[in-house]
């Protein structure tokens, strides 16, 4: 499944349970430009730093509800 299809279907079932979605894709881009803000370890995994903003926006989306 292409990945365009599963962010829709991710939106879709979120806007019908009423829930958040944290899309992180949509946060740092492509991985060249999350790499690029240090966000990194790897070509699939964040750092500290990825997961410390990961966590913060988490964070913030728990505490809108």
């Amino acid at each position: 499944i292409p990945f365009s299809e599963y962010e829709a279907a991710q939106r879709l079932v979120a806007s019908e349970e009423h829930c958040a979605v944290l899309d992180i894709h949509a946060l740092w881009g492509t991985w060249a430009e999350a790499a690029a803000k240090g966000y990194m370890t790897d070509g699939i995994h964040p750092d500290d730093d990825g997961n410390l903003d990961m966590a913060s926006v988490a964070w913030e989306l728990l505490h809108r509800f």
